[in-house]
């Protein structure tokens, strides 16, 4: 800083060498040339790489040069393997992204909540209970992740931080067994027409739902007396052991099972939607067909979280485009399961109602348009 300003935005900018020698030691991956941002964590001040970036095929091999366009403290850091990266202007847009999108999913998945709860008709149907399961897991996943990103009080290695890593772990393989469960009774009520599930059976999967998290987290923790979780400045899985045999594997199988199922689901609906369509004299377009089917494929892409597939992409490559796709799909996932339930009949008729307004409209869509609003739903969705 000069003065009460700061020299940013050089035309010309500055260039710095240091003596660090790149080669079968150090790679290029490790080096990160930074500066001192005097703003960030409210004014306590941090190193930010934005403005600054490594010179490539620097004339000198054995120093390493960094240019910046602007005039402060400046510095390189050596990442070791699986520390921190420095925050950027873009990890910090990822952050806040972060808290906008979960805010407004938790307000969605409350209200998701609220809306089952208050009509009779939607607390009797199992899909709908699924429903309420999962938005209760989330609400309260997205609830403590806010806290992890933005509360600086929380120390890392701490007894509070570890046990957050350890809760945010089970609610989170939580949130996928509903998912999958939910999967499995939309798989049931299309493709498999005639089959009820039984109490018992019902029962088993929502047992599964809470016991198989517990029994991946419990022996993670165990195994490595919680030393996996709650490190590298992080309140999160920090043992890539961990990370990948109890949360990413677990993940991988739901994904893969759900779009399984996904794949069946939009093949029946398509091939009977347009049987319905024929036998009913529905007079739609293939325009509005094709629009109502579109709905139900980002409706089920929602509940049965395919979005994450994202996050496989971001693992395998780790693309910034690939970060801001899976940050706003996933911590929009709230929104999506409150848009799905807002649009059954039985809402729609009871806020028409509240509202003193005529419901004919409500119950006035197409045939075809209820088969593929909500194909799955029978007399026991």
């Amino acid at each position: 800083q000069v003065g009460n300003g700061s020299m940013v935005g050089l035309n010309e900018p500055v260039m710095m060498s240091y003596d660090i020698v790149l080669g079968d030691q150090i790679s290029e991956d490790q080096v990160t040339c930074v500066s001192w941002d005097f703003d960030l964590y409210d004014g306590v001040g941090g190193w930010s790489a934005a403005g600054c970036q490594l010179v490539r095929n620097a004339s000198n091999p054995n120093r390493t040069t960094c240019q910046c366009n602007h005039l402060t403290n400046f510095a390189v850091l050596l990442a070791r393997e699986g520390a921190v990266p420095p925050i950027t202007a873009a990890s910090e847009a990822l952050r806040y992204i972060s808290l906008i999108g979960s805010s407004l999913s938790m307000l969605a998945l409350l209200a998701t909540i609220i809306i089952i709860l208050w009509i009779p008709s939607l607390r009797k149907r199992h899909h709908h209970q699924l429903l309420m399961g999962l938005s209760a897991t989330l609400l309260v996943f997205l609830a403590l992740l806010t806290v992890v990103l933005f509360d600086e009080s929380i120390e890392t290695a701490s007894v509070t931080c570890k046990s957050l890593a350890i809760v945010l772990h089970y609610l989170l393989l939580c949130a996928f067994m509903w998912m999958s469960v939910d999967a499995t009774f939309i798989y049931k009520q299309l493709i498999i027409v005639f089959n009820s599930e039984s109490e018992k059976q019902q029962l088993f999967l929502h047992t599964a739902i809470f016991v198989v998290p517990l029994i991946i987290v419990g022996v993670s923790a165990a195994a490595t007396k919680a030393d996996a979780y709650g490190e590298d400045n992080l309140c999160w899985i920090s043992g890539d052991a961990v990370f990948y045999a109890a949360l990413v594997v677990p993940i991988i199988l739901s994904v893969l099972y759900n779009f399984y199922v996904f794949i069946r689901v939009v093949y029946t609906i398509k091939r009977r939607g347009k049987r319905v369509a024929t036998d009913s004299k529905d007079s739609g377009s293939t325009a509005k067909k094709n629009k109502l089917l579109l709905r139900t494929v980002v409706y089920l892409s929602v509940l049965m979280g395919l979005t994450w597939a994202f996050g496989f992409l971001v693992l395998a490559d780790d693309n910034l485009a690939f970060q801001y796709i899976f940050t706003i799909l996933n911590t929009m996932q709230g929104v999506g399961i409150f848009l799905h339930v807002i649009v059954d009949v039985a809402v729609r008729k009871r806020f028409a109602k509240l509202l003193g307004t005529k419901s004919s409209t409500v119950t006035s869509s197409s045939t075809f348009s209820r088969f593929v609003a909500a194909p799955w739903c029978s007399s026991e969705c």
